[in-house]
C-alpha cells in the first residue's frame, strides 16, 4: 500500500461492489484479506497505529463500494420499476450523440427526467430511436413516444443489450413519436467537435477507399458506422481488434507526441501539459467519451501533473486513481467488457509486461475476458500484435494530420498524403489473413466459468510476482545464474500451464437447446458421450441468424464442431443460418439430408455449399439409424408410401427423426422432430404405427393450425411441447387452434417467442 495505495484502494472499493451486485461471498473474505495484510506486516508496536489507520482506510473502501451500489441500485429502481414496455411516456434531457442506423437515427439524452402521473423523477441516460434526423447536439429535447425496454439476450453466448447498454448507465429506449426544443443545453459546445468530426469523416471518404475511410474513421474518430464487418471479423481473428478502439495506445500517440514536441520546443512542463490536456480533452469529447478513452485520457492528465509538479510517475498508482473515478461515477461498469479489456491490458504493459515481452503480457492478461466476450482466442495473436504495432504511430499521426489538412486543402493533395494509409491497411490485412490460415488460429474455448477466470488469475500474477521476486533475488549473485535460469524456466512452465487453465474442458451432459431463431427452427443436442448434433437453423424474420444467434451460441458452449447437422427440409426458415455457419468456416463433420429429396434445387444448393467446405453429406431413408454411445436418431417419416416425396409441397417432404437417450437411470428419454409437416402427413404417420409414446414433441409448422391434429398427441402422448417461432410473425404461428389442441394433449408448452432458448432437461 506504500507504494501504490490508489491502486489497493480501487481493489477494495471494486470488491464491494461486485459484492453488493451479485452477493459472491467470496468478495467478503477477498476484501477482509486486503484490509487486514498491512496490519499482519505490521505487527511491531511501533507501526501499529500506522498499520490501523491502513486497514481503517481500506476497510472504509470496501464499505463505501457496497453502499454506493446500493444507492446507484436504488435510483435506477425507482423509475424502471414504473415503465411498461410499449407504453406512451414523456421524455427530456440533452442530446449529446445521434448516429445513423439500418432502421433510421439512434441518440442518446443525458441529464435526463421522466414524466409520471405523481410527478417527475430524475433518470441515467436515455436511448432514443427516429425515423428522422432533426435532433441537435447540445440542445435539450422533451420526446413523448413509446417505451422501449431493451431486450436481454435469447440464448446462451447472444448479444446482451440489456447488460451492455445498462453497464453505461443506459437504462431504456424510447420509439420518438413527437419532440420539442426546449433550448441549448449545458455542454451545447459539442456540436462544434461534431462539426469538426464529420468534416474529417468526410476527408476520409472523399480521400481514401471505402474499407480504408471505415477503418480509419474507426481508428481515428471511434465511429464503427462504417467499418467493413469482414475487416472486423479479420482483425478480430489476427487478434488486433484493439486498434479499431479508441484506447491508451492512440491517446498515449496522440498526447505524448504532442507534449514531446512542445518540450522540445522549449515550452515548459506546465504549459505543455496544460495545452495538451485541454487537446485531449476536447479529442475525449469528439470521439465519444468511452469509457478505454476515458480511462487514457485521464492517465495522461495524471502523466503530466507528475512531470508538472516534478514527481514519478507510476502507471498503476495512475491506473487506480482513474479505476475508482470510472466505478464511482458508474459502478455498474463492472459488467462492462470494455472497461476490464481497458483495466487488464494496462495490467499487462505495467505488471506482466516487465517480466516477459509486451505483447505477450497484453494478451496473457486479457485471456480471460477475450474468452468471456468472444468464446474464442487467437493463439497468433502476440505474434500479429509485435509485427503491426510498430507502425501503427506513424500511420496514425499521418491519418490525424491528414483528416485535418483535408478540411481546407484540395482533396488531391491529401489523396497523396494519406496514400501510405491505404498501404498499411492492406498489409494488416494480409498478416491476418496469413494468420487466419495457420494451424489452431483461432481456438474455441467456450465461456468460461467464474472459477477459472479466478484461478488463472491468482496464478498469473502469483506466477509473475514469483518470477520478478527470484530475479531479483539472484540477480546480483553470479554464482546462481544458473539456479536462477532454472528456476525461471519452471516458473514460465508454470505460467504456461496455469494459462491454459482458461481452457479446460467443459463437462458434456445431455442437452436439448431449443433456440430463439425469430420465425424458424434451430435445435442443438448434446449426448453426453462427447458427441453433438444440430437439427435446422434458419430464420425468416433475423437477418444473420447464423452469425449473430446460433453461431456464438455454440462457442459459448466450447462445441468446435458438430458432428451430424440434420435438415428437415430446405426452406429458407430452416437453413438460412446453416449456409452462413457454412461460410464462416465452422466445422460440420456430416449433413444429414432426406434422401427422396436430394433432387431438389434448394438441397443441391447447399450441398454444392456444403461439399465446398468439406462436409460430408449423409441421404437418410425411413428406417436408418445414426446413433453413439448413448443416443440413436431414427428416421421414422416422411412415410414412403404416401406421394409427398414426389409432390411440390417441401414441408411435406420433411425428415421426420426420432430421439432416443439412454438416461443414468437406464430409462429412455424420446424426443420427436417433424419438421413442417402437414396434418395429413401426421395421419399417415400415425396410422404406419412407427411412432410411440415421447416425452417431447418439437410442434410441427412452428405451431401452425393446419399441423399439430390431435392425432398426433394421442399416439406420442407428450410430456412436454415446445414452439418454435418467432414474435409478432406474418404466418400467425402459433395459431390458437393448434394451441388448443396442445393444451387438451396435458403437455406443458414452452414458446421460444416468450421464452427465449428453452432448455431440456428443464433448469429448475
Amino acid at each position: 500500500m506504500r507504494k501504490r495505495p490508489l491502486m489497493l484502494i480501487a481493489c477494495v472499493f471494486l470488491a464491494g461492489l461486485v459484492y453488493q451486485k451479485y452477493s459472491l461471498k467470496i468478495m467478503l473474505v477477498v476484501g477482509t484479506w486486503l484490509v487486514f495484510r498491512e496490519g499482519y506486516y505490521g505487527r511491531r508496536t511501533k507501526r501499529y497505529l500506522q498499520t490501523a489507520g491502513r486497514s481503517i482506510l481500506l476497510l472504509s473502501a470496501f464499505l463505501l463500494g457496497i453502499f454506493h451500489m446500493q444507492q446507484e441500485e436504488t435510483f435506477r429502481s425507482a423509475y424502471m420499476s414504473k415503465l411498461v414496455d410499449g407504453n406512451p411516456v414523456t421524455v427530456w434531457g440533452e442530446l449529446i450523440k445521434m448516429e445513423p442506423t439500418d432502421y433510421g437515427y439512434r441518440g442518446i439524452l443525458s441529464d435526463c427526467y421522466i414524466k409520471f402521473d405523481e410527478g417527475t423523477l430524475p433518470c441515467n441516460d436515455i436511448m432514443v430511436y427516429t425515423s428522422k434526423d432533426h435532433f441537435q447536439i447540445g440542445q435539450i429535447h422533451k420526446i413523448t413516444g413509446k417505451v422501449n425496454m431493451l431486450s436481454k439476450a435469447r440464448n446462451e453466448g447472444n448479444f446482451d443489450s440489456e447488460t451492455y447498454y445498462q453497464s453505461l448507465k443506459i437504462d431504456f429506449a424510447v420509439d420518438e413519436e413527437t419532440s420539442t426544443s426546449l433550448g441549448r443545453g449545458r455542454s451545447a459546445w459539442n456540436s462544434f467537435l461534431l462539426r469538426f468530426k464529420e468534416k474529417i469523416n468526410r476527408v476520409y471518404k472523399n480521400c481514401l477507399s471505402e474499407k480504408a475511410a471505415g477503418f480509419y474513421q474507426a481508428m481515428v474518430l471511434g465511429d464503427k458506422i462504417n467499418l467493413d464487418e469482414g475487416l472486423k471479423d479479420l482483425f478480430l481473428l489476427g487478434g488486433i481488434s484493439h486498434i479499431l478502439a479508441i484506447s491508451g495506445l492512440h491517446v498515449s500517440i496522440l498526447g505524448r507526441g504532442i507534449y514531446r514536441i512542445l518540450r522540445r520546443g522549449g515550452i515548459g512542463f506546465g504549459i505543455a501539459g496544460i495545452c495538451c490536456g485541454i487537446l485531449l480533452v476536447f479529442y475525449c469529447v469528439m470521439v465519444g467519451s468511452s469509457t478505454s478513452t476515458l480511462r487514457a485520457v485521464g492517465m495522461m492528465l495524471l502523466f503530466f501533473l507528475a512531470q508538472w509538479i516534478g514527481r514519478s510517475y507510476d502507471m498503476l498508482n495512475a491506473l487506480g486513481g482513474m479505476v475508482l473515478f470510472l466505478l464511482w461515477e458508474n459502478p455498474f461498469l463492472i459488467e462492462n467488457s470494455g472497461f476490464w479489456f481497458s483495466v487488464t491490458a494496462l495490467l499487462g504493459v505495467e505488471f506482466v509486461g516487465k517480466t516477459i515481452p509486451k505483447t505477450i503480457g497484453i494478451t496473457v492478461t486479457t485471456l480471460p475476458v477475450t474468452a468471456l466476450s468472444y468464446f474464442e482466442i487467437p493463439l497468433y495473436s502476440p505474434l500479429v500484435n509485435f509485427v503491426v504495432l510498430p507502425m501503427l504511430t506513424p500511420i496514425f499521426c499521418l491519418a490525424v494530420i491528414g483528416g485535418i489538412l483535408g478540411c481546407w486543402l484540395p482533396s488531391e493533395f491529401v489523396t497523396l498524403v494519406l496514400q501510405p494509409c491505404e498501404w498499411l491497411l492492406a498489409f494488416y490485412e494480409w498478416v491476418c489473413r496469413t494468420v487466419s490460415k495457420l494451424p489452431w488460429a483461432s481456438v474455441i474455448c467456450g465461456k468460461p466459468e467464474a472459477w477459472q477466470v479466478v484461478l488463472y488469475y491468482v496464478l498469473l500474477f502469483g506466477g509473475v510476482y514469483l518470477l520478478r521476486h527470484r530475479q531479483g533475488k539472484y540477480v546480483e549473485n553470479s554464482s546462481k545464474k544458473k539456479e536462477m535460469v532454472s528456476k525461471n524456466l519452471i516458473l514460465g512452465g508454470i505460467l504456461l500451464a496455469c494459462s491454459l487453465c482458461i481452457f479446460w474442458p467443459k463437462a458434456k451432459a445431455f442437452e436439448i437447446s431449443f433456440l430463439d431463431v425469430g420465425q424458424g427452427d434451430g435445435i442443438y443436442i448434446s449426448a453426453g458421450d462427447g458427441s453433438t448434433y444440430f437439427i435446422d437453423g434458419g430464420s425468416s424474420s433475423v437477418n444473420k441468424v447464423g452469425e449473430n444467434r446460433i453461431l456464438p451460441f455454440l462457442k459459448s458452449k466450447g462445441v468446435k464442431s458438430i458432428d451430424y447437422w440434420f435438415v428437415s427440409h430446405a426452406d429458407s426458415d430452416h437453413v438460412s443460418g446453416l449456409y452462413e455457419i457454412i461460410e464462416n468456416g465452422y466445422k460440420i463433420e456430416h449433413i444429414v439430408l432426406y434422401e427422396l429429396c436430394s433432387n431438389d434445387d434448394s438441397y443441391n444448393n447447399l450441398v454444392y455449399a456444403a461439399r465446398d467446405y468439406g462436409a460430408k453429406i449423409i441421404y437418410m431413408d425411413v428406417g436408418d439409424k445414426v446413433c453413439s454411445e448413448n443416443m440413436k436418431f431414427t428416421c421414422v417419416g416422411p412415410p414412403t408410401e404416401k406421394d409427398a416425396p414426389n409432390s411440390e409441397d417441401r414441408n411435406d417432404n420433411s425428415l421426420v427423426l426420432l430421439l432416443e437417450h439412454k438416461q443414468n437411470d437406464g430409462l429412455l428419454f424420446r424426443a420427436l422432430f417433424a419438421g413442417d409437416i402437414s396434418t395429413e402427413v401426421e395421419m399417415a404417420l400415425c396410422e404406419s404405427g412407427v411412432l410411440c409414446d415421447v416425452d417431447l414433441v418439437k410442434a410441427n409448422h412452428h405451431g401452425s393450425n393446419y399441423s399439430n391434429g390431435e392425432l398426433w398427441f394421442e399416439v406420442t402422448r407428450p410430456e412436454y411441447i415446445v414452439v418454435s417461432c418467432g414474435k409478432n410473425n406474418i404466418y400467425g404461428h402459433p395459431g390458437a387452434k393448434a394451441i388448443a389442441r396442445m393444451e387438451a394433449c396435458g403437455a406443458e408448452i414452452f414458446y421460444t417467442m416468450k421464452n427465449g432458448q428453452i432448455c431440456f432437461p428443464l433448469i429448475q
